[in-house]
Order: structure tokens, then sequence, then C-alpha cells
């Protein structure tokens, strides 16, 4: 079982022999809620957003990937002859509709599988397995990398601030110069001082009854906000995702969206359940935000075999 202990950001340490003193703070990511409160909008209002150009550029490598698979946009649709760098984020959410046209659960899933093992180098996940054994520091690790690199998809999250040193009882001489890098990008992220608030953070979470800072806490997932659909979140986000960290790269991951509020937990180390007993499993649409809900309905329609 999952428990969720705390919502304390993580200081996250390089390793000892980095001088965090020539990294001068730097604004290094751009996408920001443009929201005056800086927090996400109330539920039922889209949240508005400052995408930079890395936000931009994931965007459009993920939208141009899935427009293989995707049935022809409709004439007039903002998607036709896109450009590099012309997708916006409502653009990559209608390219996802339109992936699942025609298409079951288990093949939505299978296509997002697809356009992420296209986008790794040949051998990448043997090598993703060699670096990230399942262990704590792993979980720890990875979670750690989530909130700077996976925001253009649910939104911009909380910076991390570095400093000092770290142990390295497990960490690997690849692991040590994994864990440079994402020193270095944390620590350009700016001083405590400076720090926005974001709308992701690490957290404490316990994995099989020990506590670890492998959790990703999302106030509201900007693809879930986007979308208004509980099948797109589970057949395109959810379960490949799982799927891909636990199966692929050898390192469990669960995700567990809220549909009341749009927040969602990314526990990496926690083997996810079987489809048929997660709750996902079981949700209904959005019946207020969903266009095409049926309010009769107990099940999402998309999650269905």
């Amino acid at each position: 079982m999952v428990a969720l202990s705390s919502l304390q950001a993580v200081q996250f340490r390089p390793p000892q022999d980095l001088s965090l003193h020539k990294c001068r703070p730097r604004s290094f990511i751009k996408c920001r809620i443009a929201e005056p409160t800086g927090e996400p909008a109330p539920l039922g209002q889209k949240t508005k957003y400052m995408d930079g150009f890395f936000e931009k550029a994931f965007m459009t490598l993920f939208a141009r990937k899935m427009e293989k698979f995707a049935a022809p946009a409709k004439k007039g649709s903002a998607s036709i002859e896109k450009g590099w760098f012309d997708y916006d984020y409502e653009s990559f959410v209608d390219v996802s509709k339109r992936v699942m046209q025609g298409r079951n659960r288990m093949q939505q899933q299978e296509v997002v599988r697809e356009i992420l093992l296209s986008m790794l180098p040949p051998g990448a996940p043997e090598q993703f397995k060699k670096l990230f054994p399942p262990t704590k520091w792993a979980a720890e690790f990875n979670a750690a990398l989530t909130v700077p690199f996976f925001q253009w998809l649910v939104g911009p999250s909380e910076k991390i601030s570095v400093g000092g040193e770290v142990s390295v009882d497990e960490i690997t001489v690849g692991e040590e110069i994994l864990a440079t890098m994402v020193a270095v990008t944390v620590a350009s992220m700016g001083d405590e001082e400076e720090k926005k608030r974001g709308d992701a953070l690490v957290v404490e979470v316990e994995v099989n009854g020990e506590k670890q800072k492998s959790g990703v806490h999302i106030k509201k997932c900007r693809y879930l906000e986007n979308s208004g659909c509980v099948g797109m979140c589970v057949n395109m986000c959810k379960i490949p995702t799982q799927d891909f960290f636990t199966n692929e790269f050898g390192l469990p991951l669960t995700m567990i969206p809220n549909f009341e509020d749009m927040s969602c937990e990314m526990v990496y180390g926690q083997v996810p359940p079987p489809f048929e007993e997660d709750p996902v499993a079981k949700q209904p649409c959005l019946a207020d935000i969903c266009t095409i809900a049926n309010p009769n309905s107990s099940l999402c329609p998309k999650l269905e075999a």
C-alpha cells in the first residue's frame, strides 16, 4: 500500500566534489503558471500558463510522433500542417484525442508505448536498468528528475534547492555522473528565496512499509485539466507511463490520479496494481467537464476493453 506521509519539499544534494558556487542561479525552466495567485485555477476553470522554448519543443516532438497514429484532423482544425514549434498545449491535446479515435483501451496504451520507445536511442532501456536498479536511491532520484522535466506535460514544478553532499553508499560511477547532471540543472533554477509557487513537488511516501522521498505530488494535472477526459488520463498517460517505467525500465511506478480535484501522485518504487484492481478501472466520466460524458453511465466508456 502507498501512504502519503508529508508534503514537504525535498532537499536533493549533489555529490561531494560538485561545487555549486560555480553554478550561478538563473532562470532555466521557463514554463510558469500565469494566474495572478501563482496557483492552479479552481476546479472547472483552466489554468493559464506561459510556455517557454523547451516546453514547446517537447510538445512539438511528442505531437509530431503522435500524428503518425492519429485520425485525420477536421477541416479548419488548428492541428493541420503544423510545423516545428507551431504546436501549443491545446493542439497537443487535440492530437491525443485523435490518437484515441477508432482504438480500444489496450490499443491506445500500446500506441503510447510505441511512441515512447521511438524517442529513445537503441539500447536505452537496458542502460537505464544498469544505471537505475530498483533501489530506494533510484526511486528518489527519478522522483527528483520528474519535477523539473515533466512540467511541460503536467504543469510547472516547484524548484528544488540543492547544496552540500550526498551519501554515496548505493551510488555507482554512472549514477554519480547522473547525480551531477541533475544537481547542475536544479542548481540553475535559482536560490530558495527566488522560488516561485508551482504545482508539483517531491513528497515523502511509504512504499512497502518504508518511508522514502520518491513521490511526486501534482496539484492539478495540466493534461487532465485540458482534456477533461478520464479515458485520456488513464489510457494515454497513467497506464502506459506506469508500464513503461515498470516493464521497459525496470523501475516500478504507480500513478494515482484524483479525479475530484485533478491532482495526481506519482510513486516511484511502488509496483502498480493490475488494471482490474485499480480504482481508476471503475471511474465514471467527469460529467461537469467532459463534453461527451454520459451522466447515466457509471463507467467512462473509454475504460471498457
